[in-house]
């Protein structure tokens, strides 16, 4: 059995930075602090109302991975700009999407599927 290390602060900043290193959005950085946030409240929970968690784990260990679970909760997306070559969304005038709808429909493949 795999063997992971605990979550902490430190370890889902790291992480975060990671992700930023490599160039990733900062919309999918963000989804992911979200994710990772999701998944920690919910060892929070399982520590506090699972039954099998409370036989299996000492209160002390049960407090002591809320704590530090707790803790990683505080982690904070890293600062700074997007990165080269990561363009943003841009602004598509009414006339723009227009045509753009207008095409999709004259498409006979789509005009068939519909």
């Amino acid at each position: 059995m795999a063997r992971w290390p605990p979550i902490t602060k430190s370890l889902v900043e790291e992480y975060l930075q990671g992700l930023a290193n490599a160039k990733t959005s900062p919309a999918y950085i963000s989804r992911s602090l979200a994710g990772i946030r999701w998944y920690i409240r919910n060892i929070i929970d399982l520590l506090q109302d699972n039954d099998d968690v409370k036989h299996l784990l000492s209160g002390e260990q049960r407090e002591e991975t809320s704590s530090r679970a707790e803790r990683a909760l505080l982690a904070k997306k890293p600062r700074g700009e997007r990165a080269a070559g990561i363009e943003t969304g841009r602004y598509i005038s009414q006339q723009e999407f227009d045509t753009l709808i207008e095409v999709c429909l004259s498409d006979e493949h789509v005009r068939r599927s519909a």
